[in-house]
């Protein structure tokens, strides 16, 4: 044994990773270097079992120190083990933000505090999310040569549905329209028809989602529910808006005054509604309806319509129209569809509100501060002194299909009292006194309404 081995101590961390080394002064008479340092120096790392990790550089420099018999120094370190690299885990990456957004800046600038991103509504073949595989690790050594090995990542915790589908890169893809429904760190699907638990209320925002949608709650004042398929609300629409490509269902009431609108391109059917602006492109069906708006290709109220309108493309069917009182009510059929679109609805809306503000002097300039638009040289007369040859042309279209339905328009009443207006196309009959069981239609020989018999 040499010299400089005789004063090594090797120490080995209890985990095995580092190596230290601990050098003492020479005792008595200095005695001429070794030029065997870096071998003793090995062998002293051998002997307590440092076979890897070993730092050469460190080795050389405290072979060199060393050979100095005065030279001491303690815990140097002269080897590392190699730590293990456990895999990266696999994770999911959302193609769309979660949760509620604070509004959506509209067209025009301002913030739509409304419009709040609840449902997250994709296209068919739309990417929805992608999910990246789990990595394997790498496995560590100690100082003494044991192996440390390495966990494999887990997997990403992903069940899809059968709305996606996932290719080999691992993109996930829409297979339909619809809604996406995601669990963190369970499931991931896409569906046609969404069922919202809830109310429609400041909260949630609008909803509006591609294929059908079911509210189990009301659609507050001033919030919209809106599909491309068919709605259905289990609970009431209190001066709401639902718009629906398909039909609108609601069970309980429909009320609102200027803000409750319903429009539909195919079938509406409604427990009741008052105040409210409802419009079917195929048939509207309703129990009771006080002071609203009913348009339809086809009209029926199965109980009472009481105030108001109904007006129909082909045919008007009512138990019982107007009060005892003579509240003004009208029975309108032949009158072509037009369906409205909520935009240019919630617009009107707006328009109508500055109206009436202004006929009550507080926006006294909102329409000019004299007289109407229509009035001698005034704006809105101009434009009727303007009308193009496609618009003249698209007004000759509308009466021509008012003609055709006028002619086969029918209004069926089980009671209507006086008060009532009957109209097909230009003739109106306002009843005097109350009529039973009647149907009405246009006579084409004289212009004028006429019974045609019983209509129950």
């Amino acid at each position: 044994m040499g010299l400089l081995e005789r004063r090594l101590t090797v120490r080995v961390a209890p985990d095995g990773m580092l190596a230290f080394v601990a050098v003492g002064a020479a005792a008595g008479e200095a005695e001429p270097a070794s030029s065997d340092a870096v071998q003793e120096l090995r062998a002293a790392l051998l002997a307590a079992g440092v076979v890897t990790g070993i730092d050469e550089a460190a080795l050389l420099e405290l072979a060199g120190l060393a050979a100095d018999p005065g030279f001491a120094r303690a815990d140097v370190r002269l080897a590392g083990g190699v730590a293990a690299s456990h895999g990266r885990a696999g994770y999911v990456e959302l193609a769309f933000e979660e949760g509620l957004a604070p509004g959506r800046v509209s067209a025009d600038g301002h913030m739509n505090f409304f419009e709040r991103g609840l449902l997250k509504a994709v296209a068919a073949g739309e990417i929805v999310a992608r999910v990246f595989v789990a990595e394997g690790g790498q496995a560590g050594v100690t100082v003494d040569g044991r192996a440390l090995p390495a966990r494999a990542g887990a997997a990403a915790k992903l069940k899809l549905g059968a709305g996606v589908a996932i290719d080999a890169d691992g993109v996930v893809r829409a297979l339909q329209g619809g809604v996406v429904l995601h669990k963190p760190g369970d499931s991931l699907d896409v569906v046609g028809q969404h069922v919202h638990e809830g109310a429609v209320d400041l909260h949630t925002g609008h909803l509006d989602t591609p294929g059908s949608l079911v509210v189990k709650g009301d659609v507050e004042r001033l919030l919209q529910a809106r599909a491309s398929g068919d709605l259905e609300v289990l609970g009431s629409v209190g001066g709401g808006a639902l718009r629906a490509g398909g039909s609108i269902r609601v069970s309980g009431n429909v009320r609102g005054g200027d803000d409750a609108r319903v429009v539909a391109e195919h079938d509406v059917t409604l427990k009741s509604c008052e105040s409210a602006e409802v419009s079917a492109g195929r048939v509207l069906r309703v129990q009771e309806a006080v002071n609203s708006r009913l348009r339809g290709r086809q009209v029926v109220v199965t109980g009472r319509l009481r105030g108001g309108a109904a007006v129909a493309e082909h045919s008007l069917s009512v138990q019982e129209a107007g009060t005892p009182a003579g509240t003004p009510t009208v029975l309108h059929a032949g009158e072509p569809l037009e369906l409205p679109d909520l935009a240019d609805v919630q617009c009107a809306v707006v328009m109508q509100k500055l109206r009436r503000m202004a006929e009550r002097g507080g926006v006294r300039d909102a329409f000019g501060a004299r007289g109407g638009g229509r009035s001698k040289g005034g704006k809105l007369g101009r434009l009727d002194a303007a009308w193009s040859a496609e618009e003249l042309a698209e007004r000759a279209e509308h009466a021509r299909r008012r003609g055709e339905l006028e002619r086969a328009a029918i209004v069926e009443v089980g009671t209507a009292h006086p008060g009532v207006e009957l109209r097909i196309g230009a003739a109106r009959l306002n009843l005097q006194e109350i009529a039973r069981g009647m149907r009405y239609a246009l006579d084409p020989e004289t212009g004028q309404l006429r019974a045609q018999g019983t209509a129950r």
